[in-house]
């Protein structure tokens, strides 16, 4: 099928899975983050073709369903909606959505190819070796809900809880693709969430990387970790080895793959296979077992220097 047949068809069903979460209310704000160029016309066209999605339709408690807030800040499109639902959530005391979507569209595989961006198999994040990224499609509903810091260790007996902290974002407005080779607005994005969960850089654990396999990407984001953490880095990851980069969904993915390192201690490798002289010392060839985790970041970055960080932590409640 068709990138143009399977977004609006994917859209539709996920759409159709937040109407009918119990927690879903016609109130409820939805985010849509993507990619895509013509998300626009999906939303616009939706009344026609899922008729419960229009913002005409009375459903049984006779209020109007909204039309979702489309969201589109190149790759880090996803981490900005995720940022979104958060503030939305808390000021309107009710959960917010996320629809992340992202489908292979010769567009961009095009695009990378003229560049010469696209690695000649698979993409190794932080490898001297290989310069390139693989392409990878993904999409995901995600549910955001605010809840005061005391109401987390109470909720329930012996249950791990992934928690939202802070979260950063910035724009070095560098150069259309290119990061600025300083990376001195991603540190600022980074530090921003650490400070707003109020956290220091040796606090955390885990970061998860924006970690294409390009080396304007990878090195750039291997200068703000070894100014951020001079003498002792925390483990660092990238998944976009085994998942390509999903373009506007890998924010998403980098947050979802953070909470479940905290919660299972452990980080799948970022590299197949073993390298030498890799710019960070990801894993590589095994998984990497984590020490009690408690706090890790989740970055992304996008074309046009956007920026975005997410602090998480893990917060344990035994019976």
């Amino acid at each position: 099928m068709s990138h143009v047949a399977l977004f609006p068809r994917l859209y539709r069903a996920y759409m159709a899975a937040v109407v009918q979460d119990p927690s879903y209310l016609p109130a409820s704000t939805v985010f849509l983050a993507t990619n895509h160029g013509d998300a626009d016309v999906a939303v616009r066209d939706m009344p026609e073709t899922l008729p419960m999605m229009s913002r005409l339709h009375r459903g049984p408690d006779l209020e109007a369903v909204a039309v979702p807030t489309l969201i589109q800040s190149a790759c880090s499109s996803g981490m900005t909606a995720l940022i979104s639902a958060a503030i939305s959530a808390r000021a309107q005391g009710m959960p917010s959505y996320v629809v992340s979507l992202d489908t292979l569209a010769d567009v961009e595989i095009l695009g990378f190819r003229a560049a010469k961006a696209l690695a000649p198999e698979r993409a190794r994040p932080f490898s001297t070796q290989v310069d390139g990224l693989t392409i990878g499609e993904a999409g995901m509903v995600i549910k955001v809900a605010w809840h005061p810091a005391s109401a987390y260790p109470s909720s329930k007996p012996d249950c791990t809880v992934i928690a939202l902290l802070g979260f950063g974002v910035s724009c070095d407005a560098y150069h259309p693709t290119d990061p600025d080779p300083d990376g001195h607005d991603i540190e600022r994005a980074w530090c921003h969430a650490l400070t707003v969960a109020g956290l220091r850089s040796e606090d955390v654990d885990l970061v998860y990387l924006h970690g294409t396999g390009t080396r304007a990407n990878d090195a750039v984001e291997t200068k703000v970790c070894r100014r951020m953490w001079p003498e002792s880095l925390p483990a660092v990851a990238s998944m976009k080895s085994a998942l390509g980069h999903t373009m506007g969904s890998a924010g998403v993915l980098n947050t979802l793959a953070t909470g479940s390192a905290l919660q299972e201690a452990r980080v799948p490798p970022t590299l197949a296979k073993s390298e030498r002289n890799l710019m960070l010392p990801v894993a590589t060839g095994a998984a990497q077992d984590l020490v009690a985790p408690r706090v890790g970041l989740a970055v992304s970055s996008g074309f046009g220097g956007l920026n975005a960080a997410l602090v998480l932590a893990r917060l344990d409640r035994a019976s």
